[in-house]
């Protein structure tokens, strides 16, 4: 019998800044890559389960080498986490609770700004969304309220903190009803604030790749040129919506790796970058996924700096 099936009894019950409070099981069921929820999960092209780096039963935690967030990121135990080397996404079981992770490179703007911008878009999006921001440790928070998905009413939250000793953001987006809205921020917040960043592999970590087998096999194809089998590996592995901007950060380190090379095929995989992250955001099918795409879209084309994208 696994240990996890059996749990110690606690004198105490869980508080909200405990991660136990949040767990769905007391068993890793929904962190294997076999279960047939994250199975359906990696063939719709959230990406794989990311590899255990340890797991604590009595705090109904396991810890994983989230690459995305180049992180060892903490969750409790039921909900199911996929990382397709851009973001990281956790949710529960029911899908009723969302919440994406990922890091924005070297920001020009600060996490007012930012949050000044991600209003504007929203606005536009949706009809008279309502808005709360405030401030929880370390953590800035945007609020939207009264939006619709689907005809169903929703709730988003954004999440910013500083990151990587405050050379990059942080960012969650919480996908959630109103019932469960403190529930899903609390537990948003206690992962980002118990992320570590890992510039090197701890002694314990086993050997991970970086990322799924499909992007490790389109950044080796695109390091020898081979362009359009790179994309046509990244639309096979990633069937999903996110596809083109998962192309665009393939062009976008190309073009990083070229900075003291070749200038024309730098310019060009830059304005490829470009182009995918545009064609990215022209994939919505709602005006609220319309708002969140252009947001991405944005943040993305940031990292490319001010130099001109024509």
């Amino acid at each position: 019998m696994n240990f996890l099936d059996s749990p110690p009894p606690r004198s105490r019950p869980f508080t909200e800044s405990e991660f136990g409070l949040y767990a769905r099981s007391d068993n890793l069921a929904s962190l294997r890559r076999s279960h047939s929820r994250n199975v359906q999960l990696l063939g719709q092209g959230a990406g794989y389960v990311p590899n255990m780096l340890a797991v604590d039963p009595d705090d109904r935690t396991a810890t994983l080498a989230a690459s995305a967030l180049q992180a060892d990121l903490t969750v409790a135990l039921g909900w199911h986490v996929h990382d397709d080397g851009t973001r990281i996404l956790v949710q529960d079981a029911s899908q009723k609770i969302q919440i994406s992770l990922h890091f924005l490179h070297h920001p020009d703007r600060n996490i007012d700004q930012m949050l000044n911008d991600l209003q504007t878009q929203i606005r536009q999006a949706y009809e008279n969304p309502e808005f709360k921001r405030f401030v929880h440790q370390d953590i800035s928070l945007l609020m939207v309220r009264r939006i619709h998905q689907n005809n169903e009413p929703i709730e988003h939250v954004h999440l910013l903190t500083g990151w990587i000793r405050d050379t990059s953001i942080l960012r969650a987006q919480v996908t959630v009803d109103a019932s469960s809205r403190r529930y899903a921020v609390n537990y948003a917040c206690l992962i980002l604030k118990n992320a570590i960043h890992c510039l090197t592999p701890r002694l314990n970590r086993r050997p991970e790749p970086d990322g799924p087998l499909w992007w490790q096999r389109a950044q080796w194809l695109e390091r020898q040129d081979r362009l359009p089998e790179a994309e046509q590996t990244i639309h096979n592995g990633s069937p999903s919506i996110f596809c083109a901007i998962q192309i665009a950060e393939m062009y976008r380190l190309r073009w990083n790796r070229l900075r003291a090379t070749d200038s024309a095929a730098r310019s060009e995989a830059r304005q490829q970058a470009a182009n995918w992250a545009r064609a990215h955001a022209s994939r919505a099918t709602s005006g609220g996924e319309a708002a969140a795409l252009s947001i991405e879209r944005d943040e993305f084309l940031a990292q490319l700096g001010p130099e001109p994208l024509d």
